[in-house]
């Protein structure tokens, strides 16, 4: 009998240390969906869009691009277009070895010579062929830009905004172009209601607000409807 009532009394302490246990994990379980649901509601904020519409390149900002492709000139065109650049504040270039070849000075000239901001797109192989010996030659884009930016004054490079325009996107490719341009586009058409999405972080990286000014590149709901 004591030995039955000593075997009751270990069965019933079991079982209350399992009722215990299993209360625990209970609570254990409920604290951390709790934590999961907060985390989770971290990440969802975090996630989610950010709202481009109201961006727009600024007015005082002219746009250069070469391609050495007619049909992307045209494309490069369109793209400006799309981004609010006007036709008289934008030239396109890469018709011809001798566009090509000189299109470092070109820019480093019209840098110094023109104020506001300087918006470029630069095709990453630009192919050439010297007529007087037929070579045929392929140019590094990129490589172009970062020999201009070498070349300019501070203030005068400090105004430019230079993209690397390839259909070459592996992420050594994109980080080549990253160190000496300030940033990649995909060689392909951009329509209009995705330019913002695709240009403002771009330009907010290259132009920070805290910067360039609070309203660098962005405009009020109603100028936006203006």
């Amino acid at each position: 009998t004591s030995l039955t009532r000593r075997t009751s009394s270990l069965t019933f302490d079991v079982g209350k240390k399992i009722a215990k246990a299993f209360r625990e994990e209970i609570l254990s379980s409920s604290l951390n969906n709790d934590i999961n649901d907060d985390i989770f509601e971290e990440v969802k904020e975090t996630e989610k869009v950010v709202d481009y519409s109201n961006f727009r390149i600024p007015k005082n900002t002219h746009a250069i691009a070469i391609d050495d492709s007619k049909f992307q000139r045209k494309l490069l065109a369109k793209i400006f277009d799309n981004a609010g650049i006007s036709a008289d504040r934008r030239t396109i270039i890469g018709d011809g070895y001798s566009e090509v070849m000189g299109f470092e000075d070109y820019v480093v000239a019209f840098m110094k010579n023109h104020d506001g901001y300087v918006f470029m797109i630069v095709e990453e192989n630009l192919d050439v062929v010297d007529e007087s010996s037929n070579k045929h030659d392929t140019i590094s884009g990129s490589q172009c830009v970062e020999n201009i930016r070498k070349r300019l004054p501070p203030e005068a490079e400090r105004r430019m905004f230079a993209l690397i325009r390839s259909t070459n996107n592996s992420s050594s490719d994109i980080a080549i172009y990253k160190t000496r341009a300030h940033g990649f586009l995909l060689k392909l058409p951009i329509k209009r209601d995705k330019m913002n999405e695709k240009l403002a972080p771009l330009w907010w990286g290259r132009f920070p607000p805290s910067e360039f000014g609070e309203s660098m590149g962005i405009n009020s709901q109603n100028d936006s409807k203006a």
